[in-house]
């Protein structure tokens, strides 16, 4: 059975996100792990639902190429790996979970609505959410100011 871990403290990530997604970023990981999710307000749970392991079962779709392009160079990573899930099973585990969106490694789950590169809560929510793939990498990155 798919258990990963669930977190809700996630200062660390939200700093880095405000950062990252800002005009002048400058950040440096930690080595965390499994699953992390951006709360929406409900209390934690200590295993993932049975809607988690569905949504990563699907293949979902690579980060878009401008999403791509604002981030990489500011994490210093390369996000081709990365697969944003979407769908209404993605939004039912994101649900499930109480959050507004999570990671598990390199795969990116949100609840509806919540994807929204474009805007600045979207762009905000997905770099917290791309601080949590580099640290489910290993990686400790420092993103240089520009």
């Amino acid at each position: 059975m798919f258990t990963p871990r669930i977190t809700t403290s996630a200062e660390v990530q939200d700093g880095a996100a405000r950062q990252v997604a800002g005009p002048r970023p400058r950040l440096a990981l930690g080595n965390q792990a499994v699953l992390r999710r951006r709360a929406n307000g409900s209390a934690p749970r200590a295993e993932a639902p049975s809607s988690v392991e569905a949504a990563l079962s699907e293949s979902g779709r690579p980060l878009d190429p401008a999403a791509r392009a604002f981030f990489e160079p500011r994490f210093g990573e390369d996000f081709s790996d990365v697969r944003v899930h979407t769908s209404g099973q993605a939004a039912r585990s994101a649900s499930d979970v109480g959050a507004e969106a999570y990671a598990v490694g390199s795969r990116l789950v949100f609840a509806e609505g919540r994807y929204a590169p474009g805007g600045a809560e979207g762009r905000n929510l997905l770099a917290h959410e791309l601080a949590h793939v580099v640290q489910q990498r290993g990686g400790a990155p420092t993103v240089r100011r520009r």
